[in-house]
């Protein structure tokens, strides 16, 4: 997995700070923060045959952005084009929650 491509629907202050939040939980690899191992997102997947690595990212991206980003909602999520190496870019499209 290279790079996850956020969109948020929304745009203002709050909504360029979830994305900051989201850049770090989705480019951290699950297991490296020292006081929480859940954080991040497990590279395991890539191990998968594509449409399962697909199915599993997409899992986990929505479960961790609900544990740890509770003012964003994954919309949906989409893969850019794969490219010879096997390479996955998911790209989510979220939206701020407001209550």
């Amino acid at each position: 997995m290279s790079q996850v491509e956020i969109n948020i629907v929304q745009h203002s202050s709050a909504a360029d700070d979830v994305r900051r939040c989201l850049e770090i939980l989705y480019g951290t690899p699950a297991g490296t923060l020292a006081l929480d191992r859940d954080f991040g997102l497990s590279w395991d997947p890539l191990d998968l045959p594509l449409p399962a690595a697909q199915a599993a990212i997409a899992a986990e991206i929505i479960e961790k952005t609900t544990k740890y980003e509770p003012r964003a909602r994954v919309a949906e999520i989409t893969w850019g084009a794969h490219t010879a190496d096997g390479t996955l870019n998911p790209k989510v499209r979220c939206e701020i929650v407001t209550d």
